[in-house]
């Protein structure tokens, strides 16, 4: 017969272990179920400079989390998307932001009116208007603006999300503290052997290196790519995507901060992957994520020390991964968080985003407090749709590249596509439709973003919009207001100097 579970043992610290900490005490309070965190002395965060997505303001909304006090503790910058620059062609750039773009004209959706304007454009030998005008949130981070948004506002024009850039490690011990308060504890040592029960194959403790055991109930296996209990010790297979998402290697440098700090990630193509610049307040985190059949260690840290614009403040530091996932992130009375569970690569900065919503499964999946078998499996194929999506929507990205300039970009010319993204490629450009599935993590304005910035566009024949005369002046106020909004918007470097000066104030 189950136990129920009345303590949680977290395998692990860092951002996965931490976050999985805080959000089984906050969701736990008051219910006298025990957590404990083992951490190894010798445990190392990769976390750098990290970026992150909007659905990071929910979950500390849920956790109660004063945005400012972890702003000001994690070295924050906001963000509100990402600018990609030379991924279509060289010298070309476009934004994915965290919004829709304009606003539905008759019962349409907008981008039917903004293909038709750009067909119009077209037949007049015109540039037409970039998708990114009709997105407030696009508009503001390329004049270099950010505002908190409105989304109780009448127009949806007003509405867009935001999320952040940080650094890893001073986010971790930031929920380190969170999690502690609220009863979470913890201890140093390294797991030596785990004790499985004869029977029923559960983990029944944790043997750690000074002889002494942890007993708990339910085991979180948050020990990065080594994945010490879902791997080591329950051998659970690896769903191998290195076909279809060659890049294995990152090297990272840290350079001196940026005092008008973007809020948005750059995202580069290089000749053999890409290149990333997140701004934090004090610093700037710059990544060079490539294959290593294509381009050497050595040579990747020199080209991304000459693309970097500001002094190094260390040395390059090579992190080395592979994409792909575990077929089950759950077995049994163990589950695996963040990367000991799979990984798929920095691209749209998924992974923390990927840690919460794991957690949220486990939380979601152990029905009053139980193991139950069939809520196991249903949460390993949610788990199993997120990450295919996700990998989806990142291969999408290269795929849709025009570089021939090297081998690493050729060889996506020929690239037999997953059947679920090959779908959703072949009904946007025959039919206009935008396809999202379950478990999407990226909805349609994010493919649209994608399809827009790319330039690849629907059959004329596909393309279903009302009236031109309707489309242009209703177009035409949509880009008037969002022209007056920016224009009211203070700059990202003042909108944070002010946050961190009335913290400091508070002090």
């Amino acid at each position: 017969m189950n136990t129920k579970i009345k303590h949680f043992a977290i395998v692990g610290g860092g951002t996965a272990g931490w976050s999985a900490a805080a959000m089984l005490a906050r969701r736990f309070a008051g219910q006298s179920i025990a957590i404990t965190l083992v951490e190894s002395p010798e445990h190392a965060t990769i976390g750098v400079g990290e970026a992150t997505v909007p659905a990071i303001t929910q979950v500390h909304k849920q956790l109660g989390i004063d945005e400012q006090a972890m702003l000001v503790a994690t070295d924050a910058t906001f963000k509100l998307g990402i600018e990609f620059r030379d991924w279509r062609v060289l010298g070309e750039k476009f934004f994915h932001p965290f919004s829709d773009f304009g606003v539905p004209i008759e019962g349409k959706a907008f981008y039917h009116a903004w293909l038709c304007m750009q067909q119009e454009a077209k037949l007049e030998s015109h540039t037409g208007n970039p998708l990114e005008h009709y997105s407030l949130c696009a508009s503001l981070a390329q004049a270099g603006k950010f505002s908190l948004p409105n989304n109780h506002a009448s127009t949806p024009l007003a509405w867009y999300g935001y999320a952040y850039h940080f650094d890893g490690a001073k986010y971790a011990n930031f929920l380190r503290d969170y999690a502690q308060q609220l009863g979470v504890a913890y201890t140093r040592g390294t797991v030596s052997a785990v004790v499985k029960n004869p029977t029923s194959g559960n983990i029944d403790c944790l043997v750690l290196s000074d002889g002494s055991q942890l007993k708990a109930d339910f085991f979180i296996d948050c020990t990065g790519f080594k994945s010490r209990l879902l791997a080591q010790e329950y051998g659970e297979p690896f769903c191998d995507w290195s076909h279809w998402l060659p890049c294995n290697k990152a090297v990272v440098v840290q350079t001196a901060a940026n005092p008008t700090p973007p809020p948005y990630t750059i995202s580069t193509a290089l000749d053999s992957g890409w290149a990333w610049s997140i701004p934090l307040k004090s610093r700037t985190g710059n990544g060079y994520v490539f294959s290593d059949n294509h381009i050497t260690e050595d040579q990747a840290a020199s080209q991304l020390l000459r693309h970097v614009t500001s002094k190094p403040i260390n040395d390059p530091r090579v992190i080395t991964f592979r994409a792909g996932m575990r077929e089950n992130f759950w077995v049994k009375n163990c589950a695996a968080v963040g990367l000991a569970s799979g990984f798929i690569e920095p691209l749209e900065s998924t992974s923390i985003s990927m840690i919460h919503t794991a957690i949220g499964k486990i939380i979601e999946h152990l029905p009053n407090g139980y193991l139950d078998p069939k809520a196991t499996e249903h949460a390993n194929h949610l788990n199993r749709l997120e990450y295919e999506r996700i990998r989806d929507f990142i291969l999408l990205h290269y795929w849709l590249s025009d570089r021939t300039g090297s081998n690493f970009w050729k060889q996506f010319n020929e690239l037999s596509l997953p059947d679920t993204l090959q779908y959703k490629i072949d009904q946007w450009l025959r039919n206009a439709q935008l396809v999202i599935l379950e478990q999407e993590s990226f909805q349609a304005q994010s493919w649209l973003a994608m399809y827009s910035g790319f330039k690849r566009y629907p059959l004329s024949s596909a393309i279903d919009a009302p009236m031109s005369t309707t489309v242009r002046d209703v177009s035409a106020k949509m880009r008037a207001a969002i022209v007056k909004g920016v224009s009211h918007a203070p700059y990202h470097h003042e909108f944070l100097s002010t946050l961190y000066e009335t913290d400091a104030a508070t002090q």
